[in-house]
């Protein structure tokens, strides 16, 4: 939406409020928080009320139509996106001791994808730098578990003792889902 200017915000929510995305997010699924970034105090969260001349609660005359149909088209878009990617891989399972390389594996998608990306960072690094396309060549490992299916993947040369790790799933379409971390470093 060139005409809005969205920010993420990485904070589950603003203090001492909370959202409905919250009991999805608590649930498990993914869930996102859209909002107004510059509240006004005397309007949210309050009831409709005068005091010494100043007008409480949030009434009809302080909506802006211009800025709701942008914001409802930023709406759609994120919705729109967030439709068109595959779940994220599950089960995320990271092999690196006393290696130069790091393996993971995963449970596929639900529903399937593509293809997946395996992606990294340093360890001071606040956002992924690196990325590396894995084939989505399902194979049956054996565990003391039992059998279950799963897709491997390695960084050749990046150490998993200097370095973040986490597999996204593509689309056909090159629609990223979120990417899954692993369970422990």
């Amino acid at each position: 939406m060139p005409d809005a200017k969205v920010r993420l915000v990485f904070r589950a929510d603003r203090f001492g409020r909370g959202g409905d995305h919250q009991t999805f997010h608590t649930a498990g699924f993914p869930a996102l928080r859209l909002t107004e970034a510059n509240e006004h105090y005397a309007r949210q969260h309050e009831d409709v009320r005068e005091e010494n001349g100043v007008q409480y609660g949030d009434l009809v005359q302080h909506v802006s139509a211009v800025y709701m149909a942008r914001f409802a088209r930023v709406n759609t878009a994120a919705l729109a996106a967030l439709a068109l990617v595959p779940a994220p891989p599950r089960d995320i399972a990271l092999r690196a001791a006393l290696s130069y390389d790091t393996q993971l594996g995963w449970t596929p998608s639900q529903g399937g994808a593509a293809s997946y990306e395996l992606v990294w960072r340093d360890t001071t690094a606040p956002t992924w730098t690196d990325s590396l396309p894995i084939e989505a060549v399902v194979r049956e490992q054996t565990t003391r578990r039992g059998t279950r299916s799963v897709v491997q993947g390695a960084a050749p040369g990046v150490t998993a003792d200097t370095h973040f790790f986490g597999v996204r799933a593509v689309s056909a379409a090159g629609h990223r889902s979120r990417v899954t971390l692993p369970d422990r470093p």
